[in-house]
């Protein structure tokens, strides 16, 4: 870290950074509760607001791969085998040691006994009544008064739950369609979101029973679309087809939208990937990537005008999002410079998005390749993924700093370049200051203005935790840095990032 002399009044500016949310369950529910809890505290010292946790349907329940239903009291948490809940039950109590926020996901996989098994993991047709009490059981666990056996101290209370994962991915539900002589008609129709609107329905109003005042998203979209009949149903179809809408907003009345009834949600949850692209990317044929949230939005909104989604299912929640640094088979990857800087410039895409209320990370440390196969995946048949802010070993790659602290520069109308930064820094505010690099040049800090003009100092006061919007003059070649000043007096500045043209 570098820096140089700034001089300049402070200036208080301030605009509120989206909540964060984080998932990494490889190392918050696999690991000793030793581990958890100083990965909870290393969360907290990263400015991250809520956790994400899987709450496995296919790990909890009992005898998970008998064809036969158990006899159990399925609402019940205590009818569980207990031991197999330590996980889940350590992470939150860690995670709310350190006050962080949980959200659970309800989800995959379902044990055999609740569906149709074409393979080890895939589940066709599931019972939605059966995946509704196992979302009351999860519900009831964390209501804040409910103590394990064995234990002394009830365990913490949640009040966020997610339906599902990817419902539109054939990972996670199958099947994703149904050939022609369905709901809308000839060709492959998404059969996905028949059998998953089953679940939401039968699922929200049965916790709801019993945690009233609970945040439930659903969705958790996946971003992209695949091909007929094993490929992946494009989130924008998917959501029409959930509202049992055809592809011109024109409601559906037969089959299984022959008694439709409003999808209930509190919020909607979707995964933004661009994968290898530029967080700009922008997704067709009904894809939804940051570059073209505002599709996604619009189509909510419109659906909750026409009575089809509950009013709350107009705010996006981003629960899952992240570039990969590490080579994968047939597939390139992207620097960790590189991710450091999409890190930012994606959280500004997804903060000019009005109904956006979350911003994601997917993963806080690397997976790397288990010694055995997990997957039928070409891409992971070692169940791995590199979008962690650390290297496997536990080493901070670039991204982790920008994280904390982030520029994104892009050039804006009227000859001028907007730079934008967001802060999670363990302090109430801080002092701020932007560099500027010209080729050849050194480093010099500027004065920036905000958005309208006025005075232009040479440094300014941000909230630990926020999020803010600066102003200079268009330089041709010139890169940005932000720098911080320590509590020595001295600066340290951060990453060195170009100016994008806006699309």
């Amino acid at each position: 870290m570098a820096g140089s002399e700034v001089a300049g009044p402070g200036l208080a500016v301030a605009s509120p950074g989206l909540d964060t949310v984080v998932q990494d369950d490889g190392q918050l529910l696999h690991r000793s509760p030793a581990q958890v809890q100083a990965m909870m505290a290393q969360l907290r010292f990263l400015g991250v607001d809520t956790v994400r946790l899987t709450a496995d349907w296919s790990q909890l329940a009992p005898r998970a791969h008998s064809r036969r239903t158990p006899r159990f009291r399925a609402t019940d948490p205590g009818a569980y085998p207990e031991a197999r809940w330590a996980g889940l039950d350590a992470a939150v109590r860690a995670a709310t040691g350190e006050r962080l926020r949980v959200m659970i996901d309800i989800g995959f996989w379902a044990p055999r006994w609740a569906g149709r098994a074409p393979g080890p993991r895939e589940r066709t047709h599931i019972d939605a009544r059966a995946y509704a009490r196992f979302a009351v059981a999860v519900a009831r666990r964390f209501n804040g008064r409910f103590t394990p056996g064995g234990a002394r101290q009830a365990l913490p209370e949640v009040n966020t739950f997610a339906l599902w994962n990817e419902p539109n991915h054939p990972t996670f539900l199958m099947p994703q369609w149904r050939r022609g002589g369905s709901d809308r008609g000839s060709g492959s129709q998404p059969a996905s979101a028949d059998d998953y609107r089953a679940m939401v329905q039968a699922a929200y109003p049965s916790v709801k029973r019993v945690r009233p005042r609970t945040v439930i998203l659903i969705g958790n979209t996946s971003s992209r679309g695949g091909r007929p009949p094993r490929g992946p149903v494009a989130p924008l179809a998917f959501v029409r087809a959930l509202a049992c809408v055809d592809s011109g907003y024109r409601p559906v009345r037969t089959g299984t939208c022959s008694h439709f009834a409003r999808v209930p949600g509190d919020g909607f949850a979707h995964h933004p990937y661009s994968l290898l692209g530029a967080p700009d990317s922008r997704g067709h044929h009904g894809d939804v990537l940051l570059g073209n949230l505002g599709e996604l939005e619009a189509c909510l909104s419109r659906l909750v005008r026409m009575g089809r989604l509950a009013p709350g299912l107009r705010d996006l929640y981003l629960t899952e999002l992240g570039y990969e640094t590490h080579r994968l088979p047939h597939h390139p990857r992207i620097s960790e410079a590189t991710q450091a800087r999409y890190l930012t410039w994606s959280e500004y895409l997804a903060w000019r998005v009005p109904r956006v209320r979350m911003f994601a990370q997917f993963l806080l440390r690397d997976q790397p390749a288990a010694k055995t196969v997990r997957s039928d995946s070409p891409l992971r048949p070692y169940g791995q993924f590199y979008s962690g802010l650390e290297r496997a070993d536990g080493s901070a790659k670039p991204g982790l700093w920008s994280f904390m602290a982030g520029l994104f520069a892009q050039r804006a109308p009227a000859g001028e370049v907007l730079l934008w930064g967001r802060l999670r820094l363990a302090v109430a505010s801080a002092e701020v200051a932007i560099q500027r690099r010209l080729p050849g040049q050194a480093w010099e800090t500027i004065g920036t203005t905000s958005e309208g003009g006025g005075d232009a100092p040479t440094s300014f006061v941000v909230g630990g935790h926020d999020a803010f919007e600066r102003f200079t003059g268009f330089v041709r070649g010139a890169s940005y840095r932000l720098a911080l000043r320590r509590p020595d007096g001295a600066w340290a500045a951060g990453l060195a990032v170009p100016v994008v043209e806006s699309r």
